[in-house]
């Protein structure tokens, strides 16, 4: 992948993430940002962190075949740091 098509995903992941926190859904998306600020981590590092999660996620749906999982995505995040 090359570096512009990088740059977009991460802003995407990113708005994405950004939109979870603001609209409170899931709430555990605002709830692990908020810990992973208190805990030290910057908003980029925290909007990093959470963004992993959300790819891996996508990554499961896509390979699997197997639809979205709240449940799944939850626990992942409630597993960062």
């Amino acid at each position: 992948m090359d570096d512009r098509k990088r740059s977009s995903l991460k802003e995407a992941l990113f708005e994405t993430v950004q939109g979870q926190i603001d609209n409170g859904s899931p709430p555990e998306t605002k709830e692990t940002y908020e810990r992973l600020l208190l805990t030290g981590h910057t908003r980029e590092q925290a909007l990093r962190l959470i963004a992993s999660v959300l790819l891996a996620e996508m990554n499961m749906v896509m390979q699997s075949r197997k639809p979205y999982s709240e449940e799944r995505y939850v626990k992942a995040l409630q597993r960062l740091p």
